[in-house]
Protein backbone atom coordinates (compact mmCIF):
# COMPACT_ATOMS: atom_id res chain seq x y z
CA UNK A 1 0.00 0.00 0.00
CA UNK A 2 1.35 3.47 -0.97
CA UNK A 3 0.64 6.18 0.63
CA UNK A 4 -0.84 9.33 -1.95
CA UNK A 5 0.81 12.86 -1.51
CA UNK A 6 -2.46 14.77 -2.68
CA UNK A 7 -1.05 18.44 -2.06
CA UNK A 8 1.78 17.09 -4.63
CA UNK A 9 -0.22 15.80 -7.26
CA UNK A 10 -2.58 18.60 -7.16
CA UNK A 11 0.17 21.33 -7.07
CA UNK A 12 2.11 19.43 -10.25
CA UNK A 13 -1.84 19.72 -12.21
CA UNK A 14 -1.82 23.11 -11.88
CA UNK A 15 2.20 23.59 -12.86
CA UNK A 16 1.57 21.76 -15.50
CA UNK A 17 -1.82 23.37 -17.44
CA UNK A 18 -1.22 26.68 -15.92
CA UNK A 19 -4.13 27.83 -17.16
CA UNK A 20 -6.14 26.82 -13.58
CA UNK A 21 -7.65 29.87 -11.85
CA UNK A 22 -8.97 29.11 -8.37
CA UNK A 23 -11.18 30.75 -5.85
CA UNK A 24 -10.44 32.50 -2.98
CA UNK A 25 -13.03 33.82 -0.58
CA UNK A 26 -14.05 36.62 1.88
CA UNK A 27 -15.94 35.02 4.68
CA UNK A 28 -16.95 38.75 6.22
CA UNK A 29 -16.29 40.73 9.38
CA UNK A 30 -16.31 44.45 10.14
CA UNK A 31 -14.86 46.67 7.60
CA UNK A 32 -12.41 48.93 9.76
CA UNK A 33 -8.76 49.23 10.63
CA UNK A 34 -5.56 47.05 9.14
CA UNK A 35 -6.31 44.24 7.08
CA UNK A 36 -4.33 41.03 7.27
CA UNK A 37 -1.56 40.98 4.72
CA UNK A 38 -1.91 38.81 1.92
CA UNK A 39 1.18 36.94 -0.07
CA UNK A 40 2.54 38.12 -3.17
CA UNK A 41 1.10 35.23 -4.80
CA UNK A 42 -2.35 36.22 -3.89
CA UNK A 43 -2.21 39.99 -4.37
CA UNK A 44 -0.92 39.46 -8.10
CA UNK A 45 -4.49 38.88 -9.24
CA UNK A 46 -5.75 42.29 -7.65
CA UNK A 47 -5.59 45.78 -9.21
CA UNK A 48 -4.64 49.24 -7.36
CA UNK A 49 -7.96 50.35 -6.17
CA UNK A 50 -8.77 54.16 -7.08
CA UNK A 51 -9.14 56.39 -4.38
CA UNK A 52 -12.68 57.36 -3.19
CA UNK A 53 -14.52 54.47 -4.13
CA UNK A 54 -17.17 54.39 -1.75
CA UNK A 55 -19.45 52.17 -3.68
CA UNK A 56 -17.33 49.23 -3.92
CA UNK A 57 -18.17 46.07 -2.24
CA UNK A 58 -15.73 46.06 0.49
CA UNK A 59 -14.41 43.31 2.93
CA UNK A 60 -12.46 42.63 6.28
CA UNK A 61 -10.90 39.39 5.77
CA UNK A 62 -9.48 36.82 3.07
CA UNK A 63 -9.53 33.16 2.83
CA UNK A 64 -7.24 32.36 0.07
CA UNK A 65 -5.36 28.96 -1.23
CA UNK A 66 -2.03 28.02 0.37
CA UNK A 67 0.75 30.14 -1.32
CA UNK A 68 2.30 27.13 -3.70
CA UNK A 69 -1.17 27.07 -4.80
CA UNK A 70 -1.57 29.87 -5.42
CA UNK A 71 1.75 30.30 -7.19
CA UNK A 72 0.71 27.24 -9.64
CA UNK A 73 -2.23 29.02 -10.62
CA UNK A 74 -3.03 31.45 -13.19
CA UNK A 75 -4.78 33.07 -11.45
CA UNK A 76 -7.50 33.58 -8.37
CA UNK A 77 -10.81 35.06 -8.15
CA UNK A 78 -13.65 35.32 -5.28
CA UNK A 79 -16.76 33.41 -5.21
CA UNK A 80 -18.82 35.44 -3.04
CA UNK A 81 -22.47 36.07 -4.19
CA UNK A 82 -24.36 39.00 -2.72
CA UNK A 83 -27.91 38.36 -3.05
CA UNK A 84 -30.41 41.19 -3.04
CA UNK A 85 -32.63 42.61 0.59
CA UNK A 86 -35.63 39.97 -0.74
CA UNK A 87 -32.97 37.06 -0.54
CA UNK A 88 -32.91 36.33 -4.61
CA UNK A 89 -29.70 36.77 -6.08
CA UNK A 90 -29.77 39.31 -9.58
CA UNK A 91 -26.25 40.99 -9.52
CA UNK A 92 -22.74 39.76 -9.50
CA UNK A 93 -19.74 41.89 -8.08
CA UNK A 94 -17.33 41.68 -10.55
CA UNK A 95 -14.43 43.70 -8.25
CA UNK A 96 -14.35 43.26 -4.45
CA UNK A 97 -12.11 46.05 -2.48
CA UNK A 98 -9.87 44.35 0.01
CA UNK A 99 -6.71 46.18 2.02
CA UNK A 100 -6.44 49.00 -1.02
CA UNK A 101 -6.75 45.93 -3.66
CA UNK A 102 -9.21 45.51 -5.75
CA UNK A 103 -9.78 41.21 -6.57
CA UNK A 104 -11.75 40.15 -9.56
CA UNK A 105 -14.73 37.97 -9.38
CA UNK A 106 -14.04 34.13 -10.20
CA UNK A 107 -16.05 34.53 -13.29
CA UNK A 108 -14.46 37.29 -14.41
CA UNK A 109 -10.70 36.01 -14.00
CA UNK A 110 -11.78 32.95 -15.69
CA UNK A 111 -12.92 35.20 -18.82
CA UNK A 112 -9.50 36.75 -18.62
CA UNK A 113 -7.75 33.65 -18.48
CA UNK A 114 -9.69 32.92 -21.58
CA UNK A 115 -9.29 35.75 -23.23
CA UNK A 116 -5.74 36.13 -22.06
CA UNK A 117 -5.66 39.15 -20.37
CA UNK A 118 -3.74 40.01 -16.96
CA UNK A 119 -5.30 42.40 -14.36
CA UNK A 120 -3.33 45.26 -15.10
CA UNK A 121 -5.07 44.84 -18.75
CA UNK A 122 -8.34 45.85 -16.69
CA UNK A 123 -9.89 49.22 -16.84
CA UNK A 124 -12.44 49.80 -14.36
CA UNK A 125 -14.44 52.98 -14.92
CA UNK A 126 -16.59 53.28 -11.17
CA UNK A 127 -20.30 53.26 -12.16
CA UNK A 128 -19.55 52.81 -16.19
CA UNK A 129 -17.91 49.59 -16.88
CA UNK A 130 -15.73 47.29 -17.10
CA UNK A 131 -13.59 46.57 -19.37
CA UNK A 132 -11.12 43.76 -20.73
CA UNK A 133 -9.91 44.11 -23.95
CA UNK A 134 -12.61 44.26 -26.27
CA UNK A 135 -15.21 43.16 -24.53
CA UNK A 136 -17.10 45.67 -21.38
CA UNK A 137 -19.13 44.60 -18.49
CA UNK A 138 -21.52 47.25 -17.94
CA UNK A 139 -22.04 48.60 -13.76
CA UNK A 140 -24.08 50.02 -11.83
CA UNK A 141 -24.38 52.50 -9.11
CA UNK A 142 -22.75 50.07 -6.98
CA UNK A 143 -20.83 48.99 -9.23
CA UNK A 144 -21.98 45.52 -9.77
CA UNK A 145 -23.32 43.53 -12.81
CA UNK A 146 -27.17 42.52 -13.51
CA UNK A 147 -27.02 38.39 -14.40
CA UNK A 148 -28.73 37.97 -16.95
CA UNK A 149 -29.38 33.92 -16.41
CA UNK A 150 -29.87 31.68 -19.70
CA UNK A 151 -32.25 29.32 -17.80
CA UNK A 152 -33.04 27.35 -14.69
CA UNK A 153 -30.45 24.53 -13.60
CA UNK A 154 -28.44 22.42 -16.09
CA UNK A 155 -29.31 24.95 -18.68
CA UNK A 156 -25.35 24.86 -19.16
CA UNK A 157 -23.84 21.17 -19.01
CA UNK A 158 -22.90 19.80 -16.03
CA UNK A 159 -20.95 16.56 -16.64
CA UNK A 160 -21.27 14.47 -13.07
CA UNK A 161 -18.05 13.50 -11.92
CA UNK A 162 -18.96 9.55 -11.78
CA UNK A 163 -19.42 9.78 -15.83
CA UNK A 164 -16.23 11.62 -16.43
CA UNK A 165 -14.37 8.79 -14.25
CA UNK A 166 -16.12 6.10 -15.71
CA UNK A 167 -15.26 7.39 -19.53
CA UNK A 168 -18.70 7.55 -20.53
CA UNK A 169 -17.72 11.88 -21.57
CA UNK A 170 -14.64 11.96 -23.92
CA UNK A 171 -12.01 14.26 -23.12
CA UNK A 172 -12.33 15.87 -26.61
CA UNK A 173 -15.48 17.30 -25.02
CA UNK A 174 -13.60 19.51 -22.91
CA UNK A 175 -11.31 20.92 -25.12
CA UNK A 176 -11.47 25.09 -25.92
CA UNK A 177 -14.05 25.38 -23.23
CA UNK A 178 -14.49 27.07 -19.91
CA UNK A 179 -14.46 23.90 -17.17
CA UNK A 180 -15.62 24.86 -13.83
CA UNK A 181 -15.30 22.37 -10.85
CA UNK A 182 -17.23 22.10 -8.24
CA UNK A 183 -20.30 20.53 -5.87
CA UNK A 184 -23.51 21.20 -7.04
CA UNK A 185 -25.70 19.05 -5.12
CA UNK A 186 -28.06 20.53 -2.87
CA UNK A 187 -26.89 18.88 0.37
CA UNK A 188 -22.81 19.66 -0.59
CA UNK A 189 -23.48 23.20 -1.88
CA UNK A 190 -25.13 26.49 -1.25
CA UNK A 191 -28.40 26.52 -3.57
CA UNK A 192 -29.23 30.50 -4.33
CA UNK A 193 -32.52 31.57 -5.04
CA UNK A 194 -32.63 33.52 -9.11
CA UNK A 195 -35.19 34.85 -10.89
CA UNK A 196 -34.95 31.71 -13.10
CA UNK A 197 -35.31 28.90 -10.14
CA UNK A 198 -35.16 28.37 -6.81
CA UNK A 199 -31.99 25.99 -6.51
CA UNK A 200 -29.53 27.57 -8.13
CA UNK A 201 -26.26 25.89 -7.21
CA UNK A 202 -23.09 28.34 -6.92
CA UNK A 203 -20.91 26.68 -9.56
CA UNK A 204 -23.80 27.34 -12.31
CA UNK A 205 -24.02 30.93 -10.97
CA UNK A 206 -20.70 31.68 -12.91
CA UNK A 207 -20.83 30.04 -16.48
CA UNK A 208 -23.96 32.40 -16.69
CA UNK A 209 -21.88 35.68 -16.24
CA UNK A 210 -18.76 34.63 -18.22
CA UNK A 211 -21.69 33.96 -20.92
CA UNK A 212 -22.75 37.06 -20.84
CA UNK A 213 -19.41 38.58 -20.66
CA UNK A 214 -18.24 36.56 -23.90
CA UNK A 215 -21.38 37.42 -25.59
CA UNK A 216 -21.95 40.76 -24.64
CA UNK A 217 -25.56 39.76 -23.03
CA UNK A 218 -26.07 41.94 -20.28
CA UNK A 219 -29.16 42.94 -17.86
CA UNK A 220 -28.93 46.93 -18.14
CA UNK A 221 -30.67 49.30 -16.71
CA UNK A 222 -31.36 52.14 -19.58
CA UNK A 223 -30.78 55.58 -19.27
CA UNK A 224 -34.61 56.36 -19.54
CA UNK A 225 -35.61 53.21 -17.20
CA UNK A 226 -36.01 55.71 -14.12
CA UNK A 227 -38.17 58.15 -15.99
CA UNK A 228 -39.91 55.24 -18.04
CA UNK A 229 -40.75 53.65 -14.51
CA UNK A 230 -42.40 57.21 -12.95
CA UNK A 231 -44.59 57.92 -15.78
CA UNK A 232 -45.94 54.12 -16.13
CA UNK A 233 -46.76 54.74 -12.26
CA UNK A 234 -48.41 58.11 -13.32
CA UNK A 235 -49.88 56.35 -16.14
CA UNK A 236 -51.56 53.80 -13.53
CA UNK A 237 -52.57 56.48 -10.96
CA UNK A 238 -53.94 58.02 -13.56
CA UNK A 239 -56.24 55.30 -14.79
CA UNK A 240 -57.06 54.41 -11.90
CA UNK A 241 -58.63 57.95 -10.19
CA UNK A 242 -60.18 59.46 -13.90
CA UNK A 243 -61.06 56.36 -16.05
CA UNK A 244 -61.37 53.01 -13.57
CA UNK A 245 -64.49 54.45 -11.38
CA UNK A 246 -66.47 55.26 -14.93
CA UNK A 247 -65.92 52.10 -16.09
CA UNK A 248 -68.54 49.06 -15.17
CA UNK A 249 -67.56 45.93 -13.58
CA UNK A 250 -66.86 44.00 -16.67
CA UNK A 251 -65.18 46.76 -18.52
CA UNK A 252 -62.92 47.61 -15.63
CA UNK A 253 -62.03 44.27 -15.23
CA UNK A 254 -60.96 43.13 -19.00
CA UNK A 255 -59.06 46.98 -19.50
CA UNK A 256 -57.13 46.30 -16.28
CA UNK A 257 -56.11 42.73 -17.10
CA UNK A 258 -54.88 44.34 -21.09
CA UNK A 259 -52.99 46.74 -18.74
CA UNK A 260 -51.16 44.08 -16.57
CA UNK A 261 -50.51 41.91 -19.90
CA UNK A 262 -49.27 44.65 -21.74
CA UNK A 263 -46.56 45.75 -18.59
CA UNK A 264 -45.73 42.06 -18.34
CA UNK A 265 -45.06 41.62 -21.78
CA UNK A 266 -43.29 44.89 -22.29
CA UNK A 267 -41.03 43.77 -19.34
CA UNK A 268 -40.76 40.18 -20.59
CA UNK A 269 -39.97 41.91 -24.24
CA UNK A 270 -37.04 44.25 -23.01
CA UNK A 271 -35.35 41.76 -20.57
CA UNK A 272 -35.09 38.63 -23.18
CA UNK A 273 -33.45 41.46 -24.98
CA UNK A 274 -30.89 42.78 -22.00
CA UNK A 275 -32.70 45.81 -20.68
CA UNK A 276 -34.00 45.62 -17.03
CA UNK A 277 -37.56 48.14 -16.25
CA UNK A 278 -38.86 47.12 -13.17
CA UNK A 279 -42.81 47.52 -14.50
CA UNK A 280 -43.66 44.97 -11.06
CA UNK A 281 -44.55 48.46 -9.14
CA UNK A 282 -46.64 49.67 -11.78
CA UNK A 283 -48.69 46.36 -11.89
CA UNK A 284 -48.78 46.19 -8.24
CA UNK A 285 -49.98 49.60 -8.39
CA UNK A 286 -52.67 48.86 -10.80
CA UNK A 287 -54.19 45.65 -8.61
CA UNK A 288 -54.13 47.25 -5.84
CA UNK A 289 -56.40 50.34 -7.06
CA UNK A 290 -58.54 47.72 -9.17
CA UNK A 291 -58.94 45.87 -5.53
CA UNK A 292 -59.78 49.26 -3.83
CA UNK A 293 -61.79 50.89 -6.61
CA UNK A 294 -64.00 47.59 -6.94
CA UNK A 295 -64.10 47.14 -2.79
CA UNK A 296 -65.22 50.60 -2.31
CA UNK A 297 -67.74 49.60 -5.72
CA UNK A 298 -68.95 47.18 -3.82
CA UNK A 299 -69.38 48.47 -0.11
CA UNK A 300 -71.42 51.43 -1.89
CA UNK A 301 -73.85 49.04 -3.92
CA UNK A 302 -74.37 47.10 -0.59
CA UNK A 303 -74.53 50.16 1.48
CA UNK A 304 -77.33 51.46 -1.76
CA UNK A 305 -79.00 48.37 -1.28
CA UNK A 306 -79.50 47.87 2.31
CA UNK A 307 -81.05 51.49 1.92
CA UNK A 308 -83.34 49.84 -0.87
CA UNK A 309 -84.01 47.01 1.39
CA UNK A 310 -84.36 49.31 3.82
CA UNK A 311 -87.46 51.52 1.81
CA UNK A 312 -88.83 47.79 0.55
CA UNK A 313 -89.25 46.38 4.23
CA UNK A 314 -91.05 49.72 4.68
CA UNK A 315 -92.87 49.65 1.76
CA UNK A 316 -94.51 46.15 1.81
CA UNK A 317 -95.19 46.82 5.97
CA UNK A 318 -97.43 49.81 4.89
CA UNK A 319 -98.88 47.90 2.25
CA UNK A 320 -99.65 44.64 4.47
CA UNK A 321 -101.49 46.85 6.85
CA UNK A 322 -103.15 48.53 3.98
CA UNK A 323 -104.40 45.38 2.89
CA UNK A 324 -105.13 44.40 6.08
CA UNK A 325 -107.15 47.41 6.91
CA UNK A 326 -108.96 46.64 3.95
CA UNK A 327 -109.84 42.97 4.80
CA UNK A 328 -107.17 41.51 2.11
CA UNK A 329 -105.76 39.50 4.73
CA UNK A 330 -104.06 36.66 2.10
CA UNK A 331 -102.38 39.98 0.16
CA UNK A 332 -101.07 41.61 3.61
CA UNK A 333 -99.68 38.32 4.90
CA UNK A 334 -97.66 37.77 1.34
CA UNK A 335 -96.79 41.48 1.80
CA UNK A 336 -95.63 40.77 5.88
CA UNK A 337 -93.74 37.95 4.56
CA UNK A 338 -91.64 39.94 2.59
CA UNK A 339 -90.31 42.03 6.05
CA UNK A 340 -87.61 41.01 8.87
CA UNK A 341 -89.37 39.41 11.86
CA UNK A 342 -88.35 41.63 14.48
CA UNK A 343 -90.55 42.10 17.48
CA UNK A 344 -92.73 44.65 16.07
CA UNK A 345 -93.69 42.28 13.01
CA UNK A 346 -94.49 39.88 15.29
CA UNK A 347 -97.10 41.87 17.09
CA UNK A 348 -98.65 42.73 13.46
CA UNK A 349 -98.45 39.15 12.48
CA UNK A 350 -99.96 38.10 15.80
CA UNK A 351 -102.89 40.49 14.65
CA UNK A 352 -103.01 39.77 11.26
CA UNK A 353 -104.07 36.16 12.86
CA UNK A 354 -106.83 37.28 14.94
CA UNK A 355 -108.20 38.73 11.95
CA UNK A 356 -108.06 35.59 10.32
CA UNK A 357 -109.46 33.63 13.23
CA UNK A 358 -111.83 36.54 13.44
CA UNK A 359 -113.11 35.77 9.90
CA UNK A 360 -113.18 31.68 10.78
CA UNK A 361 -110.28 31.50 8.96
CA UNK A 362 -108.56 29.20 10.81
CA UNK A 363 -106.12 27.21 8.66
CA UNK A 364 -105.03 30.58 7.38
CA UNK A 365 -104.47 31.99 11.24
CA UNK A 366 -102.56 28.63 12.06
CA UNK A 367 -99.84 29.23 9.02
CA UNK A 368 -99.18 33.18 10.26
CA UNK A 369 -98.66 32.17 13.65
CA UNK A 370 -96.47 29.30 12.70
CA UNK A 371 -94.45 31.61 10.36
CA UNK A 372 -93.88 33.32 13.56
CA UNK A 373 -93.22 30.57 15.58
CA UNK A 374 -90.09 29.31 12.96
CA UNK A 375 -88.37 32.35 14.18
CA UNK A 376 -89.64 32.97 17.97
CA UNK A 377 -91.69 29.75 19.10
CA UNK A 378 -91.33 31.48 22.77
CA UNK A 379 -93.72 34.72 21.58
CA UNK A 380 -96.89 34.91 23.72
CA UNK A 381 -98.63 31.69 23.08
CA UNK A 382 -98.30 31.05 19.56
CA UNK A 383 -97.75 26.99 19.43
CA UNK A 384 -100.58 26.23 21.71
CA UNK A 385 -102.75 28.65 19.63
CA UNK A 386 -101.68 27.31 16.37
CA UNK A 387 -102.23 24.09 17.32
CA UNK A 388 -105.84 24.12 18.33
CA UNK A 389 -106.71 26.12 14.84
CA UNK A 390 -105.37 23.63 12.95
CA UNK A 391 -108.10 21.37 14.98
CA UNK A 392 -110.48 23.69 14.41
CA UNK A 393 -109.89 23.61 10.90
CA UNK A 394 -110.54 19.80 10.74
CA UNK A 395 -113.94 20.31 12.20
CA UNK A 396 -113.61 20.81 15.88
CA UNK A 397 -115.93 22.92 17.70
CA UNK A 398 -114.64 24.89 21.09
CA UNK A 399 -116.42 26.34 24.19
CA UNK A 400 -118.68 23.81 24.57
CA UNK A 401 -121.37 25.75 22.49
CA UNK A 402 -122.35 22.94 19.21
CA UNK A 403 -120.65 19.50 18.61
CA UNK A 404 -120.25 18.60 15.61
CA UNK A 405 -119.79 20.93 12.22
CA UNK A 406 -123.16 20.79 11.08
CA UNK A 407 -124.95 21.81 14.23
CA UNK A 408 -122.97 25.45 13.78
CA UNK A 409 -122.36 27.86 11.54
CA UNK A 410 -119.76 30.15 13.38
CA UNK A 411 -116.72 28.44 15.54
CA UNK A 412 -117.11 30.58 19.06
CA UNK A 413 -113.87 29.49 20.87
CA UNK A 414 -114.37 31.21 24.61
CA UNK A 415 -110.87 32.72 23.78
CA UNK A 416 -109.92 36.18 23.82
CA UNK A 417 -111.18 36.60 19.77
CA UNK A 418 -114.62 36.62 18.69
CA UNK A 419 -115.40 35.72 14.95
CA UNK A 420 -116.57 37.96 13.06
CA UNK A 421 -119.75 37.49 10.02
CA UNK A 422 -118.65 40.38 7.62
CA UNK A 423 -118.26 43.14 9.99
CA UNK A 424 -120.13 42.16 12.85
CA UNK A 425 -118.82 40.31 15.47
CA UNK A 426 -120.38 37.46 16.98
CA UNK A 427 -121.04 37.78 21.10
CA UNK A 428 -123.53 33.91 21.25
CA UNK A 429 -125.34 31.45 20.09
CA UNK A 430 -129.46 32.96 20.54
CA UNK A 431 -131.02 29.84 18.76
CA UNK A 432 -131.27 27.15 15.62
CA UNK A 433 -133.77 26.34 12.96
CA UNK A 434 -133.64 23.44 10.35
CA UNK A 435 -131.35 25.78 8.35
CA UNK A 436 -128.95 26.80 11.03
CA UNK A 437 -128.41 29.39 13.64
CA UNK A 438 -129.55 32.66 14.86
CA UNK A 439 -126.31 34.18 16.88
CA UNK A 440 -126.08 37.55 18.69
CA UNK A 441 -124.15 40.19 17.16
CA UNK A 442 -122.51 43.55 17.44
CA UNK A 443 -122.09 46.16 14.76
CA UNK A 444 -118.77 47.65 15.49
CA UNK A 445 -118.93 50.70 13.42
CA UNK A 446 -122.36 52.18 15.33
CA UNK A 447 -121.82 49.75 18.41
CA UNK A 448 -125.50 48.04 17.64
CA UNK A 449 -126.78 44.47 18.66
CA UNK A 450 -128.20 42.53 15.98
CA UNK A 451 -129.42 39.18 15.41
CA UNK A 452 -127.73 37.49 12.91
CA UNK A 453 -129.45 34.81 11.05
CA UNK A 454 -126.82 32.20 9.73
CA UNK A 455 -127.26 29.26 6.43
CA UNK A 456 -124.61 26.90 5.78
CA UNK A 457 -124.94 24.41 2.89
CA UNK A 458 -124.96 20.33 4.11
CA UNK A 459 -121.35 18.74 2.89
CA UNK A 460 -121.43 17.22 0.05
CA UNK A 461 -123.56 19.45 -1.36
CA UNK A 462 -123.50 19.76 -5.31
CA UNK A 463 -122.92 23.02 -6.92
CA UNK A 464 -126.50 23.37 -8.50
CA UNK A 465 -128.10 22.58 -5.15
CA UNK A 466 -125.84 25.36 -3.19
CA UNK A 467 -126.78 27.91 -5.71
CA UNK A 468 -130.46 27.35 -5.63
CA UNK A 469 -130.40 27.35 -1.84
CA UNK A 470 -128.74 30.40 -1.30
CA UNK A 471 -130.07 32.10 -4.18
CA UNK A 472 -133.62 31.76 -2.44
CA UNK A 473 -131.97 32.53 0.95
CA UNK A 474 -131.00 35.88 -0.54
CA UNK A 475 -134.28 36.30 -2.01
CA UNK A 476 -135.80 36.11 1.62
CA UNK A 477 -133.47 38.75 2.69
CA UNK A 478 -134.21 40.97 0.04
CA UNK A 479 -137.95 40.64 -0.06
CA UNK A 480 -137.92 41.29 3.87
CA UNK A 481 -135.61 44.52 3.16
CA UNK A 482 -137.97 46.00 1.21
CA UNK A 483 -140.39 45.80 4.25
CA UNK A 484 -140.53 48.84 6.80
CA UNK A 485 -143.59 47.79 9.53
CA UNK A 486 -143.52 48.17 13.06
CA UNK A 487 -144.52 44.85 13.23
CA UNK A 488 -142.43 43.35 11.03
CA UNK A 489 -138.25 42.61 12.09
CA UNK A 490 -136.56 45.24 10.08
CA UNK A 491 -133.48 43.95 7.81
CA UNK A 492 -130.00 45.81 7.99
CA UNK A 493 -127.27 43.64 5.72
CA UNK A 494 -127.06 40.25 4.25
CA UNK A 495 -123.78 38.58 3.05
CA UNK A 496 -121.71 35.45 2.65
CA UNK A 497 -118.25 34.79 3.97
CA UNK A 498 -116.75 31.19 3.88
CA UNK A 499 -119.66 29.68 2.37
CA UNK A 500 -122.01 30.97 5.51
CA UNK A 501 -124.94 32.59 4.56
CA UNK A 502 -126.25 35.79 7.05
CA UNK A 503 -128.66 38.15 7.49
CA UNK A 504 -128.56 40.92 9.75
CA UNK A 505 -131.70 41.90 11.22
CA UNK A 506 -132.74 43.51 14.26
CA UNK A 507 -132.69 42.17 17.56
CA UNK A 508 -136.18 42.44 19.70
CA UNK A 509 -135.96 41.48 23.31
CA UNK A 510 -138.64 39.07 24.60
CA UNK A 511 -139.93 35.42 23.23
CA UNK A 512 -141.87 33.83 21.12
CA UNK A 513 -145.31 32.18 21.70
CA UNK A 514 -144.20 28.85 21.31
CA UNK A 515 -144.79 28.81 25.14
CA UNK A 516 -148.52 29.76 24.92
CA UNK A 517 -149.67 26.87 22.64
CA UNK A 518 -149.06 24.79 25.66
CA UNK A 519 -152.79 23.87 27.64
CA UNK A 520 -151.14 25.34 30.42
CA UNK A 521 -150.25 28.23 28.90
CA UNK A 522 -152.84 29.50 26.90
CA UNK A 523 -153.62 33.37 26.38
CA UNK A 524 -157.17 34.90 27.53
CA UNK A 525 -159.10 35.43 24.52
CA UNK A 526 -158.58 38.83 24.11
CA UNK A 527 -154.85 38.91 24.46
CA UNK A 528 -154.70 36.28 21.55
CA UNK A 529 -157.20 38.10 19.56
CA UNK A 530 -155.12 41.26 20.08
CA UNK A 531 -152.08 38.94 19.27
CA UNK A 532 -153.89 37.80 16.21
CA UNK A 533 -154.99 41.39 14.88
CA UNK A 534 -151.24 42.60 14.95
CA UNK A 535 -149.78 39.77 12.89
CA UNK A 536 -152.53 40.05 10.54
CA UNK A 537 -152.18 43.86 9.67
CA UNK A 538 -148.53 42.88 9.47
CA UNK A 539 -149.65 39.92 7.20
CA UNK A 540 -151.62 42.27 5.05
CA UNK A 541 -149.17 44.88 4.51
CA UNK A 542 -146.35 42.31 2.82
CA UNK A 543 -149.24 41.05 0.89
CA UNK A 544 -150.03 44.64 -0.12
CA UNK A 545 -146.40 44.10 -1.26
CA UNK A 546 -146.90 40.91 -3.09
CA UNK A 547 -145.14 39.12 -0.70
CA UNK A 548 -145.97 36.11 1.37
CA UNK A 549 -144.60 34.44 4.33
CA UNK A 550 -145.44 31.03 3.85
CA UNK A 551 -143.99 29.96 7.44
CA UNK A 552 -146.54 31.48 10.29
CA UNK A 553 -146.37 29.55 13.23
CA UNK A 554 -146.00 30.52 17.02
CA UNK A 555 -142.31 29.81 16.89
CA UNK A 556 -141.90 32.74 14.39
CA UNK A 557 -144.13 35.54 16.22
Amino acid sequence: MVAMDSDSILLGALQSSGKVVLPLFFPGGTVGGRPDAVPSSVSSSSIRAVAGLASVQEEAKIAHPIPMFSEAAAGLGHVNLYPESDGVLRREAPLVKYGGELYPSFATRLTMEYLGLKPEDLKFEPGVALTMGSLRAPLDAENKVAILFNGPQETIRVVPYASLMADKVSADFFKDKIVIIGLTASGASTQWVTPVAQGFSALEVAPNIIENILHQKFLTRPPWAERAELGLLAVMGLFIMLILPRLKALWGLVVSIVLAAALFGAGIYLFMNGQWLQVAYPMVLLLAGYLVIITKSFLVTEKGKELVEASAIETNKMLGLSFQGQGMLDIAFEKFRLCPLDDNMKDTLYNLALDFERKRQFSKAGAVLEHIASKDPKYKDVVAKAKMLKEASEGAVFGGVGGAKKEGTVMITGGSTKPTLGRYEIEKELGRGAMGVVYLGRDPKINRMVAIKTMMLEEGSDGESAKSVKERFFREAESAGTLNHPNIVRIFDAGDENDVAYIAMELLDGHDLVKYGQKDGLLPLDKALDYIATVADALDYAHAQGIVHRDIKPANI
